[in-house]
């Protein structure tokens, strides 16, 4: 399933369309690489946990290989991806192409400067490689830190890792996440100030009880107002 957000900004002239991709954990969806082609975006986010731990991640590698060879592709880390065998596996992604950020560490692609970051104590690092008149998005996998975040600084933050919660019922997220009951940022848009985060629900399927909550790929349309 395709989610669509639009944002407006004075930082850019045009429509520029970022991809976010979210929570893989190692699977290859069908018909992402279809679908994400489609979509024909300015650049693709990976956006954490993108490898798992325990699972056969070659799915996965596969398929941003696939990635790489069509579009600009800029990863940052998930807590997943962490492990000394998943890390050998990206050091190969990055051989290959992948723009992988951590640390605060950025890159200008198209005209938008990503950031990427796996631990809050980063975010002073990605503040201070802020690029000014640039429209400027944070890649932090966790939702919940940036409630903790200065509000304003970036223009927008792209996080994961709740999957959307676990079980829905009658609610757009689900009842329980890796924050507890009632996760407050499971998936979907909220507001910081003027800056805006977007959580995607992933794209995995299976290796979490997701009843009722569908896989999504994020399409990001961010239209320019600059004069």
């Amino acid at each position: 399933m395709v989610v669509k957000y639009d944002i407006e900004t004075d930082k850019t002239d045009g429509q520029k369309r970022l991809c976010f991709l979210s929570d893989l954990h190692g699977q290859c969806p069908a018909g992402t690489v279809g679908q994400t082609e489609e979509l024909s975006p300015h650049a693709v986010v990976l956006g954490g946990d993108l490898f798992d731990r325990k699972a056969d991640n070659t799915p996965a590698f596969n398929l941003v290989c696939e990635l790489i060879s069509r579009f600009e592709c800029v990863f940052s880390p998930g807590n997943h991806d962490t492990t000394d065998k998943n890390r050998k596996l990206l050091g190969e992604l990055e051989k290959r192409g992948l723009c992988i950020l951590d640390k605060g560490k950025s890159a200008l692609i198209s005209g938008i400067s990503f950031s990427g970051i796996s631990a809050p104590s980063q975010f002073l690092c990605a503040a201070h490689n802020l690029r000014p008149k640039v429209f400027n998005v944070l890649i932090d996998h966790v939702p919940d830190n940036a409630e903790n975040y200065p509000t304003d600084i970036f223009d927008l933050i792209l996080s994961g890792h709740e999957h959307g919660g676990f079980v829905k019922i009658g609610r757009l997220n689900g009842l329980i996440g890796h924050s507890g009951f009632f996760p407050a940022h499971a998936g979907g848009v909220y507001h910081y100030g003027k800056t805006e985060q977007i959580v995607s629900r992933g794209l995995c399927e299976g290796k979490f009880p997701r009843i009722g909550i569908s896989p999504e790929l994020v399409l990001i349309n961010i239209r320019g107002k600059k004069q």
